[in-house]
């Protein structure tokens, strides 16, 4: 598999890149995870960005997001599409990967921490409901 490479459509790599390609190169990528891109049309638009397997710990579905302070943005349509009567997409667990930036060495310890993050009960619901503000990370 070559090297990861995110991008937002018309040549342009979305401000994400500096979350999720440094989560897969310096941590899922080297324990044996896969990463599959699972935008790309109208009909994905919404759903998580991610989907991470692995042969021993299955399926994930991540949305990677930059953290503004204790902000994260989200679009009208995901905040719309998610939260469908009441219930985050009819019981569609996955893990939102929220951080400024994790390029860089001095970012090894908040990687670890996020990958630890995907052991844990998913953390979508408690981003919608707590009204995008966050301390997930």
């Amino acid at each position: 598999m070559g090297k990861f490479t995110p991008s937002g459509g018309h040549g342009t790599q979305p401000e994400t890149y500096k979350i999720i390609t440094p989560f897969y190169d310096f941590i899922l990528k080297p324990r044996g995870w896969r990463i599959k891109n699972i935008h790309g049309n109208t009909y994905t638009g919404t759903l998580p960005d991610k989907v991470i397997y692995h042969p021993e710990y299955g399926t994930k579905m991540v949305e990677a997001k930059v953290r503004k302070g204790n902000i994260i943005s989200m679009t009208k349509n995901q905040r719309r599409d998610w939260i469908v009567a009441g219930d985050i997409m009819h019981g569609l667990k996955f893990w939102v990967i929220a951080a400024e930036d994790l390029r860089g060495p001095e970012n090894e310890a908040r990687r670890e921490r996020m990958y630890n993050k995907l052991f844990e009960p998913e953390n979508c619901e408690y981003l919608l409901h707590k009204g995008l503000y966050s301390r997930l990370w």
